[in-house]
């Protein structure tokens, strides 16, 4: 299989399906007649028997019911690539909904397909040059782009029926409280082998409601709805979970805890009662639902623990039908011979019976994977990677000093801050020495930096060889601590955060003595080039530099489904966001970075942060007689990939160049020392 990327999760590919027993194996294309060997956007088995079902480039599906079958069956002739896309998600639903390159979902006994189809014929497009050597001329590359308060995606939830091609799909129709206005789905998922479910989402985003459409019309009836209580959004993103019978689903939903806010927890939703009834409680989020064991009557989820939410854990509950009664029970909280101190940040995997689990212990020791039986007591069966190759190089080398804490701003907001800190191997705390300091600056709504997840980056290499500090932060808006503190960063982007990062990295400096104030740099990539310029442009005495990569400039230019979930509409009649926005634009502060040292990074083939960002920073700093560096990467897109080795290169080389001291600095420092020199009698 070849692999051709198209967005970030989808590619184009040519496939072949090898047999097993046989070892035969053999092309897959859409005609039996098709001569060569064309790619394919996606191809995927059904899940009963070898029944497969693919997208061509064009954007159609078609259907084979067993894979050595010569037949296939066209199930779609709409598609036109770029513009309707059946089966597969278009650029803002693979971006910013559905995380994947599938927009289709088989029945349980692979008898029925639902699938999307998205209409983006009037959605406006952006044009993206390719400066490849091999034209004379660039190319164009255009793309369906839409951006906040103009129009999107039409979408099209079918239904088609696999055992008789002559019958006609049949379309879902949204529930009333969304049909009449732009709207998105959310999740699909199968009740039954008949009855499908989809979450749908009204434009604003502070409205969710999960469906339930049944054939023959597919009418989708409301069986319940979320709102966002007027401050924040709706993050309904997960299919329900339902029972045998369909007469009950589980969803993760908003749960208050007294003063503390709302948290994500286990909900069991009793359609036929309408009542919510949750399961789980507590100043925790709950950041996925693994599955439901319904013959043991034992509900698995993943979770952060209270006060510490950069860790994951693994856990199970007794659902309402269990007779035991029973608190949340952590599997992945080892026994102290296993280390438990090295296992705070985990993900699993369950068998389709819920027997066996596989655990992934994340960190913050270097990565392993065990296999657990989840009976009664769980247990370790087998180490299926010890990873103990890594652990031996790891341990030959000078890592930095992990430092996580929390702060608190004395004067400042209720919530408390999250600090990760990378120091050099060789720094001792009660030594008078000082070290330079990075901070990486992300901050978007919902993230989180600071966790207990192993990681080797750019800030191990500088702490460990340059021995330079790296720290990040998460601080209002960071997700994993509530909606309270996520919400707060509603409809004014650019504001909060940034003040949190500054006020925190004024407390740093002011409390730990090791930290260099004189050379204090940030960086941040996507949203935190946003932060980092914003907190650039904020500050009077904290930072000497400052780099952004790919970084939004103004928020009306990037894509409508992100930041109209945080920043509503950017028009100026009533309810809408259009000072919000005004605020929010970084173009309107580059003045402030006169006198600073600034770089500017970006990829010109970005399809995500369009490079038109970084030229519209580009010309307000020329406007404001800014001085500024700047490297652009041509042809390249949002993750830079194919040039890493000369980015950080550049990225170094600026760094020594900000930490380097004025000549003013440097002729004061040789005063100083000369001056020392002679109180110890040596001149």
């Amino acid at each position: 299989m070849s692999e051709d990327g198209i967005f970030r999760y989808s590619f184009k590919a040519k496939y072949h399906v090898y047999n097993t027993e046989t070892g035969n194996h053999y092309q897959l294309t859409p005609t039996p007649e098709e001569r060569g060997h064309p790619q394919l956007v996606l191809a995927k088995w059904a899940p009963v028997d070898s029944g497969i079902v693919m997208v061509d480039t064009q954007y159609n599906l078609h259907y084979k019911q067993s894979a050595s079958d010569d037949e296939v069956h066209r199930l779609t002739d709409t598609g036109i690539p770029g513009v309707i896309f059946n089966g597969v998600p278009d650029w803002v639903y693979e971006e910013e909904i559905l995380n994947s390159n599938s927009a289709l979902w088989f029945a349980p006994d692979g008898k029925h397909l639902a699938y999307a189809s998205l209409n983006d014929s009037l959605v406006e497009t952006v044009t993206l040059p390719q400066y490849d050597s091999t034209h004379q001329y660039p190319s164009m590359h255009t793309l369906r782009y839409p951006k906040p308060g103009q129009e999107n995606p039409k979408v099209t939830i079918w239904v088609t029926d696999l055992t008789n091609f002559r019958s006609d799909p049949r379309d879902l129709k949204p529930p009333n409280v969304v049909k009449d206005q732009d709207h998105y789905f959310t999740a699909v998922t199968w009740v039954d082998t008949q009855v499908v479910s989809v979450v749908w989402m009204n434009r604003a985003q502070n409205t969710s409601v999960v469906t339930s459409c049944a054939p023959p019309m597919y009418f989708c009836m409301a069986t319940h709805t979320e709102h966002s209580g007027g401050h924040g959004w709706v993050e309904l993103y997960d299919a329900p979970i339902y029972s045998n019978d369909g007469m009950s689903f589980l969803v993760r939903l908003p749960m208050r805890n007294g003063d503390q806010g709302e948290f994500k927890h286990v909900n069991l939703y009793n359609v036929r009662m309408r009542q919510v009834i949750p399961i789980t409680h507590g100043a925790f989020e709950v950041t996925e639902i693994l599955g439901w064991d319904q013959e043991n009557n034992y509900i698995y989820f993943m979770a952060t623990v209270e006060e510490k939410p950069g860790e994951r854990h693994l856990f199970r509950v007794a659902d309402v039908s269990s007779p035991r009664i029973m608190l949340p029970e952590c599997l992945s909280c080892l026994e102290a011979d296993n280390t438990t101190d090295t296992c705070l940040f985990n993900r699993a995997h369950f068998s389709k019976s819920f027997s066996y689990f596989v655990l992934e212990c994340l960190g913050p020791d270097v990565p392993r994977v065990y296999l657990f039986s989840a009976w009664s007591a769980p247990e370790v069966i087998y180490t299926l990677d010890d990873n103990n190759e890594v652990r031996w190089r790891v341990a030959e080398m000078a890592l930095p000093q992990v430092r996580r804490f929390k702060v608190q701003l004395e004067g400042g907001p209720e919530y408390t801050y999250h600090v990760q800190l990378y120091l050099p191997p060789g720094l001792r705390e009660d030594e008078i020495t000082t070290y330079p300091m990075v901070l990486y600056m992300y901050a978007a709504p919902g993230t989180q930096s600071v966790t207990s997840k192993f990681s080797i980056s750019w800030g191990t290499y500088l702490a460990s060889r340059k021995d330079i500090i790296y720290g990040m932060i998460d601080g209002r808006g960071s997700g994993f601590q509530g909606d309270k503190i996520k919400h707060e960063v509603y409809r004014e982007l650019g504001g909060k955060e940034v003040d949190d990062q500054l006020a925190v990295v004024h407390y740093l400096r002011d409390n730990l003595h090791f930290i260099d104030a004189k050379r204090i740099a940030i960086w941040g990539w996507s949203y935190g080039g946003y932060v980092t310029t914003m907190a650039l442009a904020r500050d009077t005495d904290l930072f000497s530099c400052g780099i952004a990569v790919a970084p939004v400039a103004r928020w009306e230019h990037y894509d409508s489904v992100y930041t109209e979930r945080y920043m509503g509409s950017p028009h100026v009649y009533p309810g809408s966001n259009y000072k919000g926005y005004e605020n929010a634009d970084a173009t309107k502060v580059v003045g402030n970075l006169r006198d600073k040292m600034f770089l500017l990074i970006h990829g010109t083939a970005d399809d995500n942060v369009h490079y038109q960002h970084s030229m519209m920073l580009a010309s307000a700093l020329v406007h404001e007689n800014v001085l500024f560096q700047q490297m652009t990467y041509p042809d390249e897109k949002h993750g830079l990939v194919g040039v890493k080795e000369h980015l950080y290169r550049t990225l170094d080389k600026f760094l020594s160049d900000c930490y380097r001291p004025s000549i003013g600095e440097l002729y004061v420092l040789i005063k100083k020392k000369k001056k020392e020199i002679e109180e110890i009698g040596y001149l």
